[in-house]
């Protein structure tokens, strides 16, 4: 079972909040799948920006994973982060590449902080209002 943070498409500039500890799984859309699919801390230019990458359904390196369901046709992948540490914040990229000179991407950034933080973080988002 799969427990979806977000789904992200490249039309939007995606954030979001995790608290440290926690899982983090966003699907990543795309108008076309490629064959080759890929997980990036930052733009996937650099080789050592290549958190995991997979040609086949599914791969997994340390903490990062990433699924394709290449059965449905779908243009949809997931990517997993688990046990995430403050020094996860940052922007990260999917990848999807279609040929050498065509590739389609989807960037988002996380923030990872301690729950009292991220509490307060909601509590100046809605204005002062907090649900706690």
């Amino acid at each position: 079972m799969i427990i979806l943070t977000a789904l992200l498409d490249g039309g939007k500039d995606h954030h979001l909040y995790k608290e440290d500890g926690s899982s983090l799984t966003v699907a990543c859309s795309f108008g076309s799948s490629g064959k080759t699919l890929y997980f990036c801390r930052g733009e996937c230019e650099e080789e050592e920006n290549i958190l995991v990458f997979t040609d086949g359904v599914r791969a997994q390196s340390g903490r990062y994973s990433i699924g394709h369901d290449r059965n449905k046709s779908s243009n949809v992948f997931y990517v997993t982060i688990k046990n995430l540490t403050q020094s996860d914040s940052g922007r990260y990229r999917c990848l999807s590449s279609l040929s050498y000179s065509t590739n389609s991407h989807v960037d988002f950034n996380i923030t990872v902080s301690d729950g009292e933080i991220l509490a307060q973080s909601f509590s100046t988002t809605l204005g002062g209002f907090s649900p706690l």
